[in-house]
């Protein structure tokens, strides 16, 4: 597995320009540096987050590995909290697909020596907390990779009707890229799990297997490998970025990119609800007799 992590919110100017220089060091062998100097006006706006976006998408297509169906990076931001009230939107910009890692870390204002030692401050922090992030994002990849049919975490945001899923999956999101080492991002993920199945418990619905259920009592039942089937595909025509990163990663890990979701209510009768696409209103959808549906919200019949 390789990795490619983004640097965001560092100052655009001597701070970036230090940690540009530095990369090689900063980053193992097997990862790749992506970085935006952010100017003070732009801040943790749309547009800054937007740089990133794109080029983790214009990535997609050299990273897929078409035999095996996964993607061979997992990708995270680590950005630096400007506590300006725009850090949670900046973060939402990235989810689900791609792992926003905050740190706190103030440009010095003095000399330029004692400039430099800040900077040489936040090269260390930036170290450890790459370190770190890579330990969190194998325990998710591991997750998505070994428990693909049985985890909560590739349930789609928008067709999985819930009142707690969302919310719970960013929770998730913020406490996780807190942690400290594999075993507590580890820990960490069961306990959310078993939260979410205390709610939302895997049971019995038009067939022998387990399945999560929503609000609406539809099933979203999981093929298994051998019935994968539906991979995105890398065409124009989406409103957004995210519209592709959601369809091969999960909070930062990839995850197989056919696997989708039989949705089904009373199989073997059609089932006919309201749905979307990855990006779009929601509209009555009528399956034959289930819908196709992908982690990323990509619906079809």
């Amino acid at each position: 597995m390789r990795f490619t992590f983004g640097y965001a919110g560092l100052p655009a100017g001597e701070a970036f320009d230090y940690i540009n220089g530095m990369r090689r060091s900063l980053l193992s062998t097997d990862s790749e540096f992506v970085g935006f100097g952010m100017t003070k006006k732009e801040g943790l706006s749309a547009a800054h987050a937007k740089r990133f976006l794109t080029a983790f998408k214009d990535r997609l297509d050299a990273e897929f590995d078409k035999q095996s169906n996964f993607m061979g990076t997992c990708c995270a931001v680590i950005y630096r909290r400007c506590n300006d009230g725009r850090d949670a939107a900046f973060e939402n910009h990235f989810f689900p697909a791609i792992l926003p890692v905050p740190i706190d870390w103030q440009p010095g204002t003095g000399s330029r020596e004692e400039q430099r030692v800040e900077e040489k401050a936040l090269f260390d922090l930036l170290v450890r907390t790459t370190k770190r992030t890579r330990a969190i994002l194998e325990v998710l990849h591991r997750e998505l990779r070994e428990q693909a049919n049985t985890t909560p975490l590739l349930l789609p945001v928008r067709n999985f009707d819930s009142g707690l899923y969302r919310g719970w999956l960013q929770a998730l999101q913020t406490e996780i890229a807190g942690a400290a080492d594999e075993a507590l991002a580890g820990a960490i993920l069961a306990t959310a799990r078993n939260e979410f199945e205390a709610q939302y418990p895997r049971r019995r619905g038009g067939g022998h297997l387990l399945s999560f259920h929503d609000d609406r009592e539809i099933e979203f039942r999981a093929p298994g490998v051998r019935r994968m089937h539906g991979r995105p595909w890398l065409a124009d025509g989406h409103a957004s970025e995210m519209c592709h990163l959601s369809g091969f990663r999960r909070l930062g890990a990839p995850f197989n990119a056919a696997f989708h979701y039989d949705a089904q209510k009373d199989s073997p009768r059609r089932l006919t609800a309201y749905f979307c696409q990855c990006h779009g209103d929601f509209e009555k959808m009528t399956g034959d007799p289930h819908l196709n549906i992908a982690p990323s919200d990509f619906t079809r019949v």
